[in-house]
């Protein structure tokens, strides 16, 4: 009751400053006081979850042995902090999930302007920061919460996320999200993607038929190129001195069982995710 109490008393003194009415109902009511209560343990603070990549396959950072994933924070003030004793976790429900070390300042000290780098890979290393979690390609929320395990000073979520593609603010400490296709790890975000490309639409559904057809392949971004394999190879593996992927220009002849995989690409775009239909006739 006691709490209930001071945040009523809380959105009273807002209304008197026209800043009580929280959802926009032209009310002040019970939603509002629930709405001020999740906000209650919130901070405005200059540190930031500034970049992360949550499927790293081929970019070495460090003296990891392995492609782990990885999150940058950023410290868009003009004075150092130190995140000792601090807290990051990918589970918000969970703010003390991993704590930044008490005793390594070095490591810990953030620099006006500057970057902390954390590898998220659930291991033990004393000269990196290696959180006790990783991060899932499909998407979650990362919390930094202060030294008190419940003031939440920023937080990030993602979705579903490319191999070596980073994601994160643009420009540094920014509201703005975007994916990365060069990853910046411990420096300035740039040269961010326009977009995401709209993923490729096969006139067909994958599975059983009776006789050969005509393919149509189609992407909904304008001025979008699809590129296509028959093999079962990715279109667009970088790993290839010439990506495997042949360019689309008319519908293709299905008259035997394969496999179809098919990816869009666009200067300046994230390339759409890789469809993969089999036909079997």
């Amino acid at each position: 009751m006691l709490i209930c109490s001071a945040l009523w008393a809380l959105c009273l003194s807002a209304v008197v400053w026209g800043e009580g009415d929280i959802n926009g109902d032209q009310a002040l009511n019970f939603t509002d006081i629930a709405l001020a209560a999740q906000t209650w343990h919130q901070s405005s603070s200059p540190l930031h979850i500034n970049e992360l990549m949550a499927a790293n396959t081929s970019t070495p950072i460090g003296s990891a042995r392995d492609y782990a994933d990885w999150i940058e924070l950023y410290n868009a003030s003009g004075e150092s902090f130190d995140l000792a004793g601090m807290y990051l976790s990918d589970d918000l429900s969970e703010p003390t999930q991993w704590q930044f070390p008490l005793d390594r300042p070095d490591q810990t000290t953030i620099e006006p302007k500057g970057y902390v780098l954390i590898w998220a890979d659930d291991t033990i290393g004393p000269d990196e920061l290696h959180a006790s979690f990783k991060l899932a390609a499909s998407g979650e929320e990362i919390g930094l919460f202060d030294i008190d395990g419940m003031t939440l000073l920023d937080s990030l979520r993602f979705d579903r996320q490319s191999a070596d593609i980073s994601y994160g603010r643009t420009p540094d400490g920014a509201p703005d999200l975007r994916f990365f296709g060069h990853p910046t790890p411990g420096q300035a975000n740039k040269q961010a993607f326009g977009g995401e490309l709209e993923p490729v639409v096969f006139s067909h559904q994958r599975g059983f038929y009776e006789q050969g057809f005509d393919l149509t392949l189609s992407c909904a971004t304008p001025d979008a190129k699809i590129y296509y394999t028959l093999d079962g190879k990715h279109p667009l593996d970088p790993s290839y001195r010439r990506p495997p992927g042949l360019l689309y220009r008319d519908p293709l002849r299905i008259s035997k069982q394969g496999c179809v995989r098919a990816a869009a690409v666009l200067p300046g775009w994230k390339p759409s995710p890789v469809q993969t239909h089999s036909f079997l006739l």
